[in-house]
């Protein structure tokens, strides 16, 4: 029976009787069997092995489209599951962070960036948790990397905020200033809040190294922006530290009028009215600073201050006994100072040594410890208290400390010694008669 196939539109060949009651095809021997008079083809030729083919293809595509979407779903999974890691480690650092324990905070935010080295908010943590711990160095290191693999110019002006800060605390107060300027070089017009508060450590760092009047010029910038007490307290103390006295205590009224009415601010409009010669007012401010009730440890601490200047020891003392216990290191300063007033400097002594433990950049704590050792007889120990003090190069103390340094010299009886630093101070100092006359007496010991 001759037919067409439903699967193929060309002739098939005519057949040969075969001994069965089915017949093949001469060309690829597709078998053809017999239904009802009808032909069925139950195999093909070359059209089959062109679908075996394609369906060779597609498997293989398939298998090819199934191992991609493996590897994203590993690639993914991996992914997922180091951003959950390093999202839990840097919040647990920051809750180490909050609670003071910076070592802690050190290692949980090393491990958020193990998870993720490109993250800069883990490197900014980082970076921040290793200068509350003193690594000074390493934080360095840490926001150089991220400043060197940042892709915005917000990011690049964080990390340079950070180096900056870091060389703040580590008392390298020149790099300070360059890294924290560089930062600024980001900024537009207008400062950001991030910007503000670069420029409040750049001031810092520009007074620390001895150039207030830079200050003064970048808490203007400040203060041109954003008024507020802490800008105008920070600007009337660089006034002071120009000798600019007029414009201090401007300023220091100022930041009282906004601040409602803080410790440290009338501390500071206290000696800027005592250098003045303004003694009523002075003794003003302190009778209301009195008045100010005491929260935090800062605050017995500066009220301990103000007894004492009114000479008030015993409330100044129970103050400083307050704030120590708050573990405020400020106060183990202001008792040493309560004791030498007292005349008890052995005392002094131990509580300057206290103090120094955890600060050594205090210029007046320096001058004054080496005072309270001249007392005592100590002129080697003082001349090293005042030759401290001196390094930390600030203009407020200076003066007081190069008068201090030649007469501890004096004291020990060594004159060469002794005539060298009393020819600096009078080159630096040519009006103070006093010093004249040392550097006549020290002259007339060296023959």
């Amino acid at each position: 029976m001759g037919s067409k196939s439903t699967n193929r539109p060309d002739r098939i060949n005519k057949t040969r009787p075969q001994t069965s009651g089915n017949r093949r095809t001469r060309d690829t021997g597709t078998k053809i069997s017999e239904d009802g008079g009808k032909l069925k083809r139950t195999r093909q030729g070359k059209g089959s092995s062109g679908r075996r083919k394609k369906k060779r293809t597609s498997a293989f595509y398939k298998a090819v489209s199934l191992i991609f979407i493996a590897i994203i779903i590993v690639i993914g999974g991996i992914f997922i599951r180091n951003f959950g890691a390093g999202s839990k480690a840097s919040r647990q650092g920051m809750e180490a962070y909050e609670n003071g324990d910076y070592a802690r905070a050190v290692n949980c935010f090393k491990q958020a960036t193990q998870h993720d080295g490109n993250n800069m908010t883990y490197m900014t943590q980082l970076g921040m948790a290793q200068i509350k711990n003193a690594a000074y160095d390493e934080a360095i290191e840490t926001f150089t990397a991220m400043k060197n693999k940042a892709h915005s110019d917000t990011d690049r002006q964080s990390a340079l905020r950070g180096i900056g800060i870091a060389y703040l605390y580590k008392g390298n107060y020149s790099n300070a200033v360059s890294a924290l300027s560089d930062a600024m070089s980001y900024a537009g017009k207008k400062y950001t809040d991030q910007e503000i508060d670069i420029l409040f450590y750049l001031a810092e760092a520009q007074d620390k190294n001895g150039d207030p009047v830079e200050a003064v010029l970048t808490y203007t910038k400040i203060l041109n922006q954003k008024s507020s007490a802490n800008g105008y307290m920070l600007r009337g103390g660089a006034y002071q530290k120009v000798g600019d006295n007029t414009n201090a205590e401007a300023d220091l009224y100022k930041a009282i009028e906004l601040s409602g009415k803080e410790y440290k601010v009338y501390m500071m409009l206290y000696q800027v009215l005592t250098a003045e010669g303004k003694s009523k007012e002075a003794e003003d401010v302190l009778e209301e600073a009195a008045t100010l009730p005491a929260k935090t440890s800062e605050d017995y601490s500066n009220r301990g201050l103000i007894y004492m200047y009114m000479k008030e020891y015993e409330q100044a003392d129970a103050d400083f006994e307050k704030a120590i216990e708050m573990q405020y290191m400020p106060a183990y300063f202001g008792k040493a100072c309560l004791l030498m007033a007292q005349g008890n400097y052995e005392d002094a002594v131990e509580s300057f040594k206290t103090y120094f433990e955890q600060v050594q950049d205090n210029a007046l704590a320096y001058n004054q410890y080496g005072v309270c050792l001249m007392g005592l007889g100590k002129y080697e120990d003082a001349a090293d208290a005042f030759s401290k003090g001196l390094a930390l190069n600030d203009r407020t103390v200076d003066q007081e400390l190069m008068f201090n340094e030649f007469t501890a010299y004096e004291r020990m009886g060594q004159w060469a010694e002794a005539y060298t630093k009393v020819m600096a101070y009078v080159e630096k100092y040519p009006d103070d008669e006093q010093a004249k006359q040392e550097l006549t007496f020290i002259e007339s010991r060296q023959k």
